[in-house]
């Protein structure tokens, strides 16, 4: 099975300017964070905050990744909420700047940049007109270098809307189209304005199963995975040939074989439900791409139409986030 890992937040190889993160050094940094008890956690950053508002002394630093890890560990352990619903969500980002001296970051401005990331992650909430939203996770990686300033990108995580429906699955009479844009806001056989979209539907039925945890849980993001291509994750790797016949765990069909059509049947809906379902909670060497050890955040699913072969390709792709489960001692912080 082919999976794609990119580490979110620690380590970092430095080439021309550009990071690249290798497969062997995302796994042992994953172990290295997964050993660390919720209490060491806990005690680094209270040390951390507490030293940041007195302020540190001249010359303290730390690594890069480090300063990364404490920024957004600081973060979501302080403001974090996994308490709340979690049937819709939106995803805001924002470019962070850092100072660097030998490649390393003062503490200085490691808490400078953990402040300026609380600020616009509480202008991305009080921008949001919605109910009941909530912080659910942010995660840092790095873009780019120039000499010694450090460009970083933040990716935060809100939840709003609480479930409303509770279901968890598709009806047994509606059909919904693959994708949103697919022949023109397909409606499929709903005879209504609704337009149907099985991407983002799928998602939100994933997202409603997540159910909720107790207010003093959050999430320390380590693991971000793409899922490009739903035929790198047969049912049954021994088929010959990929079909339109419930070949993947995601959907996938292509004109090539009879009967093609980007409506969804419901059947179908609720079989690529669950085996999307398999391949994002089970671990890795399980028959699933969860990395030993950690939770899945949250998932983006679309549809896309892609040309092979002179043949049209109807599929669903995917990112999920994945992070660990650590627990607080402390309350948590409101954006408001």
């Amino acid at each position: 099975m082919k999976t794609r890992t990119i580490s979110i937040l620690l380590v970092l190889s430095l080439t021309v300017g550009v990071f690249y993160a290798c497969k062997k050094d995302q796994e042992q940094t994953t172990q290295t964070v997964s050993k660390l008890s919720d209490s060491q956690v806990a005690e680094m950053i209270g040390s951390f905050k507490t030293r940041g508002e007195s302020n540190f002394k001249s010359g303290e630093v730390v690594d890069i990744e480090e300063a990364l890890w404490y920024i957004a560990t600081t973060t979501n352990y302080t403001y974090s909420d996994l308490s709340a619903e979690n049937e819709k969500t939106w995803v805001d980002t924002c470019l962070i700047n850092i100072a660097l001296t030998n490649n390393k970051v003062s503490l200085t401005e490691v808490y400078a940049k953990y402040e300026l990331l609380i600020e616009n992650l509480r202008a991305f909430y009080g921008a949001k007109n919605e109910e009941n939203k909530q912080f659910l996770t942010v995660s840092i990686e790095p873009v780019s270098r120039e000499g010694n300033n450090l460009l970083c990108k933040a990716r935060a995580v809100f939840t709003y809307s609480p479930i409303t429906g509770g279901y968890f699955n598709f009806d047994n009479s509606t059909s919904y189209s693959f994708w949103y844009y697919w022949q023109y806001n397909a409606t499929c056989d709903i005879q209504s304005p609704l337009v149907t979209d099985a991407a983002n539907e799928t998602q939100i039925r994933i997202m409603r199963s997540k159910g909720t945890l107790p207010i003093y849980y959050y999430y320390e993001p380590v693991a971000s995975i793409p899922i490009d291509n739903p035929l790198d994750y047969p049912i049954d790797s021994s088929a010959p040939n990929p079909h339109n016949n419930r070949f993947s765990h995601l959907y996938w069909n292509s004109s090539q074989y009879p009967n093609f059509n980007g409506c969804i049947p419901p059947d179908d809906l609720n079989f690529y439900l669950i085996k999307t379902k398999e391949l994002i909670n089970n671990e890795v060497g399980n028959g699933g791409i969860r990395p030993a050890g950690t939770g899945m955040i949250d998932i983006y699913m679309n549809g896309i139409i892609k040309t092979v072969n002179a043949n049209s390709i109807f599929c669903h792709q995917a990112t999920v986030n994945y992070g660990i489960l650590r627990q607080r001692p402390d309350p948590r912080y409101n954006l408001e």
